[in-house]
């Protein structure tokens, strides 16, 4: 009987060891041990680092089968996207690994025997404007696809946890887009966890029934009492996340923005925007003011291509009250319809109209029409930007 308990007790204990080793490796950048990271998990992992969105296109193989399930990455350090995309192509056999054109901050994973150029993914081009609750949307788009033979078959586990439906809207701004981009550029990217999307087709007589599968953040509720120290937001979204509102942390995430701004290659800036936001930081509203048209994507959400616009919109009335006062002497176009997007995601669509209104008719005749032409802009649907964002 002791021999036995001894056993067991070296059991437990080899275990516990185990989990804690585990634990630390995965909390000190991953997997080091080179049994191989899960695809799916190295994606959300490296994606947070990077701050950039990962999607993978598949095709259901035999006993519905995944090779997305099956994948492993080896989880050497990275330090930028192009790393990143290298590893995968070197541990991904028969994927083609594609950093968007459009969108450098976003990276395509296409699964085995897949052409990256033909139908539905690449290969089409569309020309649609829609918005609308995901099901709906992405339902009319690819229905239009090869004349009636793709078929939306609505969203799978594919992301990793059970096919939950939120009431998250995509708006479609394709201007002869392949659908890659389409969805890529519909989605609000703040709302979504770094795996943007998994699509899985397979083939129902003959129609192919495409599978979409969008990785919308589940809400988190903070329980306990809050951290007491600063994360750094080089951690971007974490940082955000858990980052206490304190007036030190307000002046570091201030000292943040500025530094990478000037440095040239902002990083993770746009989570340190958004935590003046959260923090409803008024002191940093002259800063968000100044960097309102720094890009960090590609996106048919105005205010996700431009983070300034979502943290000021975030401060309520008073990022509104700062907007209406800047049209008085903003002449950039870009800029006059980044300030109209934030006094109308304040005020909403006819109040917001109404105060921008009432702005433009105190200055000259010429900055009133720039005044109206960038509210009727950002008003009505509109492509933002067919440049690609600065890598």
């Amino acid at each position: 009987m002791r021999i036995w308990s001894d056993f067991l007790i070296v059991v437990v204990y080899v275990l516990l060891i185990g989990a804690t080793c585990a634990n630390a490796l995965a909390e000190n950048g991953g997997n080091k041990s080179g049994a191989g990271e899960p695809l799916t998990r190295y994606l959300e992992r490296v994606g947070a680092q990077l701050d950039c969105y990962f999607t993978i296109e598949e095709e259901e193989g035999p006993e519905r089968a995944l090779s997305s399930a099956t994948s492993t990455v080896m989880g050497e350090p990275v330090g930028s996207i192009d790393d990143a995309i290298n590893l995968l192509r070197r541990d991904l056999k028969g994927w083609s690994v594609l950093r968007s054109e459009r969108n450098p901050v976003v990276v395509h994973l296409i699964g085995p025997k897949q052409n990256p150029n033909a139908l539905p993914w690449g290969g089409s081009k569309v020309s649609v404007q829609d918005s609308g609750h995901e099901m709906d949307v992405f339902g009319r788009l690819i229905g239009k696809l090869g004349d009636g033979k793709f078929l939306y078959g609505g969203g799978t586990g594919g992301l990793g946890f059970p096919s939950i439906r939120y009431e998250h809207k995509v708006k479609v701004q394709a201007a002869n887009i392949d659908l890659r981009s389409a969805v890529t550029e519909s989605i609000p990217l703040t709302a979504c966890r770094p795996l943007l999307w998994h699509a899985i087709t397979n083939v129902i007589g003959k129609q192919t029934c495409v599978h979409l599968s969008i990785g919308w953040r589940i809400p988190v509720v903070e329980q306990g009492p809050g951290p007491t120290t600063t994360a750094p937001f080089t951690q971007g979204e974490p940082a955000y996340r858990r980052n206490p509102v304190l007036d030190n942390t307000i002046a570091y995430a201030k000292d943040y923005i500025e530094d990478q701004m000037k440095g040239g290659k902002p990083f993770q800036v746009r989570w340190a925007m958004l935590f003046l936001g959260k923090a409803k930081a008024q002191d940093g509203i002259p800063l968000l003011l100044k960097y309102i048209d720094y890009k960090y994507a590609l996106s048919n959400w105005l205010e996700e291509a431009y983070p300034a616009t979502k943290a000021l919109s975030m401060m309520g009335r008073p990022g509104s009250a700062a907007a209406l006062k800047a049209l008085a002497t903003e002449t950039a176009v870009l800029r006059l319809k980044i300030l109209c997007r934030v006094v109308l995601m304040v005020e909403g669509q006819e109040a917001g109209a109404k105060a921008i209104e009432a702005e433009a008719v105190k200055t000259d005749q010429a900055q009133q029409q720039r005044i109206r032409d960038a509210l009727k802009a950002v008003a009505e649907p509109q492509v933002v930007s067919q440049a690609p964002a600065a890598k």
